[in-house]
């Protein structure tokens, strides 16, 4: 039986969480993918950096948490600036210095400005550094530099719950433009069988949508008279998720 080496993991979150959720309208399932690094070495440390203080990504916490990652929260007054990188690698640092037994760095990130230190792990301290990143995203510069890489893929059910949420996105843009505003129960209709899902799913989806602020509720009369609870896309919101359609 091979000897697992000992492992330190470093979790970039926010530039993780940002890219599924921006190119797959998903958020990482850290479960799963720790699972995957500790079938194949012993983890003796693992760290999200990220400013848990943003929408959506503060519902993170516990998720990390309850599959054995620490969590740096790299929040600042300045918020044109993501100081997630620098804690990171001052983290790095810590850990060749403290952590002698430490063989193997594990980065999930895509940013370059790591390529400097994953480098000098690789060939001056001989020690195996992987790359995990969100495919489209991971510099060139630091795939060369790096022991391996690996993309974080979305799965294929993941995939088309991003396309869902962006085509109703779609439509109750298209469907404003006319100045039609459609109830939640018209919606599920619609979507359910236009794109063929299940109404439950459907459901699901569009429940999810309003919870993260996507979609507002808004009470508007009807051309009958009647009062009713109708949708509205939430723009700004949309934008800062990088879902507005093309």
């Amino acid at each position: 039986m091979s000897i697992m080496k000992n492992t330190s993991v470093f979790i970039d979150y926010e530039s993780l969480f940002w890219s599924l959720y921006k190119h797959h309208a998903r958020v990482p399932n850290m479960k799963f993918l720790m699972n995957e690094i500790r079938a194949n070495y012993k983890v003796v440390q693992a760290i999200a950096f990220g400013d848990f203080t943003k929408n959506n990504i503060n519902q993170e916490r516990d998720k990390l948490r309850v599959v054995g990652i620490d969590i740096i929260d790299c929040a600042t007054e300045r918020e044109e600036r993501n100081y997630a990188d620098f804690f990171m690698l001052d983290s790095i640092y810590r850990t060749l210095i403290d952590k002698d037994d430490v063989e193997v760095f594990i980065l999930f990130t895509g940013d370059g400005h790591f390529s400097s230190v994953v480098a000098g792990l690789v060939n001056y301290r001989n020690k195996e550094v992987g790359i995990l990143g969100v495919p489209g995203t991971i510099s060139r510069q630091l795939k060369e530099s790096a022991s391996w890489v690996k993309e974080v893929l979305p799965s294929e059910a993941d995939i088309a719950h991003g396309d869902l949420i962006k085509k109703i996105i779609a439509g109750l843009i298209k469907a404003e433009k006319r100045n039609i505003y459609p109830s939640f129960s018209k919606t599920v209709e619609f979507v359910t069988s236009k794109y063929n899902q299940e109404q439950q799913y459907t459901t699901t989806v569009l429940s999810h949508m309003i919870n993260q602020g996507l979609i507002s509720q808004e009470i508007r009369k009807a051309n009958s008279g009647y009062d009713y609870t109708a949708l509205l896309c939430n723009i700004d919101k949309i934008k800062e998720m990088g879902l507005l359609p093309d």
